[in-house]
């Protein structure tokens, strides 16, 4: 009897401290394939994560999750780093011979990221006795960067929009300049978020799931009306207003015709993200408040916009100036 208690005593023990679970014996692989299947379509990205969660599976899905420690983690993050991107995801070139590229810190993060959230999901089943990623140090982040386009590089890229074999191409990036929206949330823009009469679109698949109407400037409003109208777009609804020529209820894939496109405009060191900085400088040297920057890109936290501060200091001294020169007795 006494040693059936401390028996007791000890599972009760183990139990406290999640050494003991029942279903500890499965392996990273059967945790990872179960989370995708019940929680994988409620993610906000869903293919980001799976692309992530399928790269978890092949480098440590045999592992039972009781043998997953901080340590192999940690490892195996250190062997995602320094792995080149294989071919289908690196960026296509022209020139034979290009060097490999690699995944960024902050794309490492995101993976340490996805590796924890099916951790703690299977923690909270009694699968995981612990959580090897969360305390595995996270990868310096560059603080962001500040490429933006000038007024020449502007009209050059918008020029070679226009001569791209791809149609979508021109009226595409005239509302990402336009409205600093995320290329994802434009590609994904439906018509029936459009209003061209109000000159202001709708964005609802956002990056942090909040809706958000956006104002839609003249020129682009025009370009999206001429687009709508154009023979061979589809005009339901419902359908997305860049949608694939091949699949309509797929959007379009504009980064062969976007890469040809900078090399025409004769542009480099300027990527897709790009364009939404370009559209928050727009906006800063038209006069626009940090508070209103924020607004039109969608930013919850004050400290996301602060990154454009130096580009309304001009704006900033302007209005200083004139509440001086108010303020200035005969």
């Amino acid at each position: 009897m006494a040693a059936a208690r401390a028996w007791a005593r000890k599972i009760e023990t183990d139990m406290h401290d999640g050494i003991f679970a029942a279903g500890s014996g499965r392996t990273l692989a059967e945790a990872i394939a179960e989370y995708s299947r019940q929680r994988l379509p409620e993610l906000r990205d869903p293919d980001t994560v799976a692309t992530h969660l399928g790269w978890w599976t092949r480098q440590l899905g045999h592992l039972r999750l009781r043998d997953l420690t901080q340590m192999v983690v940690a490892d195996a993050i250190d062997i995602l780093e320094a792995g080149p991107l294989p071919p289908k995801k690196a960026p296509k070139t022209d020139e034979p011979g290009a060097p490999p590229r690699y995944r960024s810190p902050a794309t490492v993060n995101r993976y340490r990221n996805s590796l924890s959230a099916v951790l703690t999901w299977a923690g909270r089943r009694g699968w995981a006795p612990h959580n090897a990623a969360r305390h595995v140090p996270a990868r310096r982040e560059s603080k962001g960067r500040e490429r933006f386009l000038s007024d020449a590089e502007r009209g050059r890229l918008l020029e070679a929009c226009k001569e791209s074999d791809s149609s979508a191409l021109h009226p595409a990036i005239t509302v990402l300049l336009s409205t600093g929206a995320r290329l994802m949330e434009a590609m994904r823009l439906r018509w029936s978020d459009v209003d061209l009469g109000a000159g202001a679109i709708v964005l609802r698949d956002t990056k942090n799931g909040d809706s958000r109407r956006v104002p839609l400037a003249s020129d682009a409003a025009t370009v999206l009306e001429a687009w709508r109208d154009r023979d061979g777009v589809a005009r339901l609804p419902t359908g997305l207003v860049f949608p694939a020529t091949s699949d309509p209820a797929k959007p379009a894939d504009l980064r062969r015709a976007w890469r040809t496109a900078l090399k025409r405009a004769r542009i480099t060191d300027f990527k897709r993200h790009d364009l939404r900085h370009s559209a928050a400088s727009a906006l800063a040297a038209a006069g626009a408040s940090l508070p209103v920057i924020g607004a039109v890109l969608g930013h919850r936290s004050v400290q996301t916009t602060k990154r454009y501060t130096h580009l309304v200091e001009g704006t900033l001294k302007e209005a200083v100036e004139k509440a001086a020169r108010r303020s200035r007795v005969a």
